[in-house]
C-alpha cells in the first residue's frame, strides 16, 4: 500500500478533475488492472502495455 500524503492527495484531485487528465488516468488504471490480472508472473508484472 502506497501512503500519500496530504500534497499527493491534493494534486490527485486535481489532477483527476482535469477531464483530459482523467481519461488518461482511466486508460492507465485499466491497463494496471490487466496487467495485475493477467502477469502474474514475476517481472511481467510491472510490464504495462
Amino acid at each position: 500500500m502506497v501512503s500519500l500524503n496530504t500534497d499527493d492527495l491534493s494534486n490527485i484531485s486535481s489532477y483527476l478533475c482535469d477531464p483530459v487528465n482523467m481519461g488518461g488516468y482511466l486508460e492507465m488504471k485499466e491497463n494496471v488492472i490487466v496487467c495485475t490480472s493477467s502477469c502474474n508472473h514475476g517481472h511481467d508484472y510491472y510490464t504495462l502495455s
